[in-house]
């Protein structure tokens, strides 16, 4: 991957997940890459799983100036997960 800037697309897809889910989304990252390259076919984190996930990273601030906390966790061996979960709502 090359460099490439943070998109705040992603920041506002996953915002758009949590809100259709209800407050709360998890995913792992296949899902998550799998999730990029159907709603944003032509941004650089569409590239890899790899790159997804260094654009959800950038996006965690964005993500909280929408009132969304981020956490990954380990639900099993060998399994890690992104929880993004509606905290506040933002003015």
């Amino acid at each position: 991957m090359a460099y490439a800037p943070p998109d705040p697309a992603v920041a506002r897809l996953i915002a758009e997940e949590v809100l259709r889910r209800g407050g709360e989304f998890q995913a792992n990252i296949g899902h998550l890459h799998a999730l990029i390259r159907r709603q944003l076919p032509d941004s650089p984190a569409s590239e890899s799983p790899a790159a997804a996930a260094t654009f959800v990273r950038w996006a965690r601030s964005d993500l909280g100036a929408f009132g969304i906390a981020v956490c990954r966790s380990s639900p099993g061996p060998g399994r890690r997960e992104w929880i993004f979960r509606l905290i506040a709502v933002p003015d």
